[in-house]
């Protein structure tokens, strides 16, 4: 029997919750079956957003079964969100293809000074790019991204580049 056609976009309101491991998490859980609305048990990619906040983002598998959107501290603190809260969330999954990333302005340009860096940027995963990409699209001034941008490239030419994005002060 064919798979029922199911809403392209997904609403819903549920609580902000934590999940323990070796750290804490906070996690918004998507209530509806993933494997029958997607046809996967893995990550889904969306676009959307929570509490009106624009997010792009993956739902990720959980053990039992469930997904869930993480919800790191950045987001959280501008959702100005805690443990319990209720949350609105609106979410379309993003059908480019896993690899897509969209690079910043000042990355693209960055890495045109240093073509010869752009191999080992094309050696990165998807999601460092995106973290990366992240990184530097959440600086306010463009003089910051600029910044943020260089310094990736001279990081990834000196082979120095290491997960560690700092707030400059």
């Amino acid at each position: 029997m064919p798979r029922k056609k199911q809403p392209d976009t997904f609403r819903f309101t549920a609580p902000l919750e934590t999940w323990k491991s070796k750290s804490t998490f906070y996690i918004i859980s998507f209530p509806f079956p993933t494997e029958e609305v997607f046809g996967t048990k893995s990550r889904v990619r969306f676009t959307g957003t929570i509490n009106g906040v624009a997010v792009e983002q993956a739902l990720m598998p959980g053990r039992s079964g469930f997904h869930y959107i993480s919800i790191g501290g950045t987001l959280r603190r501008k959702l100005k969100l805690q443990e319990g809260d209720m949350v609105n969330v609106e979410l379309t999954r993003d059908e480019r293809p896993d690899d897509f990333v969209e690079l910043p302005e000042a990355l693209v340009a960055a890495l045109e000074l240093e073509p010869h860096v752009q191999e080992k940027f094309d050696a990165l995963t998807p999601g460092y790019k995106r973290s990366l990409s992240y990184w530097i699209n959440s600086a306010k001034g463009v003089d910051t991204k600029v910044k943020r941008a260089l310094e990736i490239v001279k990081r990834l030419e000196s082979g120095t580049l290491k997960r560690e994005y700092k707030k400059e002060k």
